[in-house]
């Protein structure tokens, strides 16, 4: 196994690392910088990060980086903090995965997903509530912009969220669900990530709060390709569930079931196109377990 440090900051805390290849072979990575003793909330000693950009003792910022020789050198990071973070929010992150579109109009086009701490007074006491965006970049993730909150008018805040291409060219995009019902959001765009649906919670993604993974599956004879789902399931974070759309996103129809302890996970097709690649948090976070899955399995 090949190892290599991409990027360190002393005692502050380097979060989230939200990653793609791009059509070029560039690897562009994002992440969050949380500053020594600031997080987005008050836990003890550490305390909550204040609004703004200026104050890297203060403010948690986001960054990008890229390698363009497979991860060997990266470029120093660039922050992009002001493009991607609304001013009421506190941090801009989100772990798993960028995507690149591969059709369309906007054909090229980088799109990230992104989620935010909104300080709350609440009994005279200061609480958080969550919102999330999508950002994207046109030019190889140089310069960025994003989009205003997404609506959502349901039980529960989204917070940390995915996102992946459909082949009728819309992204959909499916969120953790913190505080509401066992059950994870969804929204829809239709024009690259500029403006998305109303988010939903979905009926056929059970789910405790929990961040989860979306992807597409490899392209097909007849030019279209499904979309794979990895979450735990509504009991808990355990019972790791694989769920596959046939139907651009619309609806998920569970597969296979991990057993045992199962929380944050990454998937990624592999290289010859038939397996489904998973990295998941076993023994309650103690161990990171990997698994090929035959596609063959997810479509019976």
């Amino acid at each position: 196994v090949y190892k290599r440090q991409v990027y360190e900051d002393g005692m502050n805390s380097i979060n989230d690392p939200l990653t793609v290849q791009l059509d070029n072979g560039r690897i562009l990575l994002m992440f969050a910088r949380f500053p020594y003793g600031r997080h987005a909330r008050n836990s003890g000693w550490i305390k909550m990060a204040e609004h703004g950009y200026d104050d890297p003792k203060l403010n948690i910022l986001t960054y990008v980086m890229h390698s363009d020789d497979d991860g060997l050198t990266w470029s120093e990071p660039q922050d992009i903090s002001r493009s991607v973070k609304p001013p009421h929010w506190l941090n801009a992150n989100t772990p798993g995965a960028m995507i690149q579109l591969n059709k369309g109009a906007h054909k090229g086009r980088i799109v990230a997903s992104l989620w935010g701490t909104v300080p709350v007074t609440i009994d005279g006491n200061t609480g958080r509530n969550w919102e999330i965006i999508s950002a994207w970049s046109d030019d190889m993730g140089t310069t960025w912009q994003r989009t205003e909150p997404l609506n959502d008018p349901e039980e529960g805040y989204p917070n940390e969220c995915q996102i992946a291409e459909a082949p009728n060219g819309n992204i959909v995009l499916v969120s953790r669900n913190q505080d509401g019902i066992t059950r994870r959001k969804k929204a829809f765009s239709e024009d690259g990530g500029e403006t998305w649906s109303t988010l939903r919670t979905d009926p056929t993604l059970p789910s405790v709060a929990c961040m989860g993974s979306l992807i597409k599956g490899p392209e097909k004879k007849d030019g279209t390709w499904n979309l794979f789902a990895s979450f735990p399931s509504s009991e808990g974070r355990k019972n790791g569930q694989i769920a596959v759309s046939t139907d651009f996103g619309q609806s998920f129809q569970i597969k296979k079931i991990i057993t045992g302890p199962y929380a944050y996970s990454a998937t990624q097709i592999s290289a010859d196109g038939l397996h489904l690649e998973l990295l998941y948090e076993a023994e309650n976070y103690k161990t990171l377990r990997f698994l090929r899955i035959p596609l063959s399995e997810l479509m019976d």
